[in-house]
C-alpha cells in the first residue's frame, strides 16, 4: 500500500533584491519581491523537511525580513 503523503508549504521570510539586467553595462534598480518558503512532507515513517532555509545572522545580513527558523514552522505544522 502506498502512504498517503500530505505536503504542507510554510513562509520562513520574506525581502527584496535588486533585479538582474540583461546588459553588464548597466545596472537595475529595479528591485525584486522574494518569498522564501519550507516545505514539509507527512505521510511516510518520518517527516521530511525540505529546504532548510537561513542561519539568523545569515538572514540579518541579507536584508531577509520576517525570517522565522525552519524548526519553528515544523513544530507549528500539523502532525
Amino acid at each position: 500500500m502506498v502512504p498517503n503523503y500530505e505536503i504542507y508549504r510554510s513562509s520562513t521570510a520574506n525581502g527584496t533584491r535588486r533585479r538582474a539586467s540583461s546588459s553588464i553595462a548597466t545596472r537595475s534598480t529595479r528591485r525584486s519581491r522574494l518569498h522564501y518558503f519550507v516545505w514539509l512532507i507527512l505521510g511516510g515513517p518520518h517527516p521530511v523537511l525540505v529546504d532548510t532555509g537561513f542561519l539568523d545572522d545569515d538572514a540579518e545580513k541579507r536584508g531577509i525580513r520576517n525570517y522565522v527558523r525552519p524548526s519553528t514552522v515544523v513544530r507549528k505544522s500539523p502532525a
